[in-house]
């Protein structure tokens, strides 16, 4: 088998926008450093994501230094500029992540505007504490760990065969950047060879395979012009639909998170 790399690594602060590429990263059991530790929600502290709202994807985060700046890039709006954590004495609000509820660290109602200016929508910015414990889903197999504000599992794995298998479905090729992954790995020959892994090492990283991802229809949503475009899911469907479940990419979370190991870009992936 060829050599199996990382080729990209990818975080995404606030849930539903837009992704930051990284060359390292420090593995956690909430998943990436920064990783989904952040999200925007509703007046009812119910999460809003791509799936009603696809011009999240055209807000775009970076870190300058100890806060983070996010601007919108089909606007002239100012960019936005905020802590990494909320003060100390930021109140705490009870919100919902799927069927999870947790208690999230709110920002401060200037902060909050910008996100209402921007989508249109009342919403507020929150944060997830170190010590706020989510658990791992159940669906796939018995897991246990903890999570961030992700949807069900740490980290979400593709590979550039996967993609490559895909694109040759499609009348125009579409970039990864669709399924949001945070490791893509390259030179994996093989198109969904990861549906079946268990357990993996990039570095001193150990991985524990959970099962194939599912998909929505935020893959249909074009990630540069956040317009829903209906091109991926009725393709994927045809060759990689199980069951109820459209899969692509496989969910995972790291079993030595306690040791705080660094993943870089063009590590190896290694087996037992």
């Amino acid at each position: 088998m060829n050599p199996i790399f990382v080729s990209e690594l990818w975080i995404y602060p606030i849930k539903s926008l837009g992704g930051i590429r990284i060359k390292e990263a420090v593995a956690s059991a909430k998943g990436f450093q920064h990783d989904r530790r952040y999200m925007l929600v509703d007046e009812s502290g119910q999460f809003l994501t791509l799936r009603k709202y696809p011009e999240m994807a055209l807000l775009e985060p970076s870190l300058q230094g100890d806060h983070w700046q996010i601007r919108n890039r089909k606007t002239n709006a100012e960019p936005l500029f905020f802590p990494l954590q909320p003060n100390e004495n930021a109140p705490a609000l009870r919100v919902k992540v799927w069927d999870d509820f947790c208690e999230a660290l709110v920002y401060p109602k200037d902060i909050n505007d910008w996100f209402t200016e921007q989508l249109g929508e009342p919403c507020t910015l929150v944060f997830l504490p170190e010590s706020q414990f989510r658990p791992v889903s159940q669906s796939k197999k018995p897991v246990s760990g903890t999570l961030s504000f992700a949807d069900g599992y740490p980290y979400l794995i593709t590979t550039e065969a996967s993609l490559d298998a895909l694109n040759q479905r499609l009348p125009d090729s579409v970039t990864g950047l669709r399924f949001r992954p945070n490791i893509v790995l390259g030179s994996t020959g093989n198109p969904f060879a990861e549906d079946n892994w268990d357990k993996f090492s990039i570095a001193k990283a150990r991985f524990q395979g959970i099962g194939p991802h599912g998909r929505c229809k935020v893959v249909d949503i074009d990630p540069v012009t956040a317009k829903p475009d209906g091109r991926v899911l009725p393709v994927l469907s045809t060759f990689r639909k199980q069951g109820n479940s459209i899969n692509f990419g496989l969910s995972s979370h790291c079993i030595n998170s306690d040791e705080q190991p660094l993943v870089r870009e063009g590590d190896l992936l290694q087996f037992p």
